[in-house]
């Protein structure tokens, strides 16, 4: 690969890994909303403990919401993994990428020197 093409393959690169870091942030502050929310709604459940006996139909609504919000937060922690790999194996390529316009440069110096 020429010098050119290589530098156009980093810079493509180094968009691709500012965009997976920008998707993690935005998957991470999607689990910190989601349990906030959690913890406001159980903050508010700890203020009326009467009104949330086990069986009824409000405990079982708030167990309810407990489980869906678990389950949120997994998808977002399997999708921040997935999103992980990609941006580990692009910081990867840029590695050789940068390698390869190294090479690029001490062969040009030689020729000239």
């Amino acid at each position: 690969m020429g010098f050119a093409a290589s530098q156009g393959r980093l810079m493509m690169l180094v968009g691709r890994k500012t965009e997976l870091e920008l998707k993690l942030q935005m998957i991470q502050q999607q689990r910190m909303y989601w349990g906030d929310v959690m913890a406001r709604t159980m903050m508010a459940a700890a203020r009326s403990p009467g009104s949330y006996e086990p069986g009824s139909a409000r405990a079982r609504k708030l167990e309810a919401f407990r489980v869906k919000v678990g389950q949120i937060d997994k998808m977002l922690e399997m999708e921040a993994q997935r999103i992980e790999k990609q941006h580990k194996a692009c910081e990867t390529e840029i590695q050789a990428v940068n390698k390869v316009i190294d090479s690029n440069i001490q062969r040009s110096f030689k020729l000239m020197g």
